[in-house]
């Protein structure tokens, strides 16, 4: 890979991670806002081919890239079996 590629990777990384940050900070007030953040989270993993890390992708709707906060966004339950959490998007019905 070449020495460009990488830096903009780099780049491409550090500004996921301002994203979520800005997006985690800004969901209670601005919902709408945080779903911009997580659209573009969503744009620049992409366009990047950059892997999302686990908290990252646990935080965005896979089908609709709405930002995921429990109780608001997202619906959380523990199946009967109390080992898995069941994650529900609020704004388009998608279950994790």
């Amino acid at each position: 890979m070449r020495k460009g590629r990488l830096v903009e990777k780099r780049i491409a990384q550090e500004r996921i991670e301002r994203l979520f940050h800005l997006a985690e900070r800004v969901a209670k007030k601005d919902p709408k806002l945080a779903n911009r953040y997580a659209e573009i989270i969503w744009a620049i993993h992409l366009r990047y081919n950059i892997k999302l890390e686990r908290e990252y992708r646990r935080r965005i709707c896979r089908r609709c890239h709405a930002w995921l906060v429990p109780g608001s966004t997202a619906r959380m339950r523990a199946r009967a079996d109390k080992k898995v959490m069941v994650m529900q998007c609020l704004e388009c019905g998608w279950i994790r």
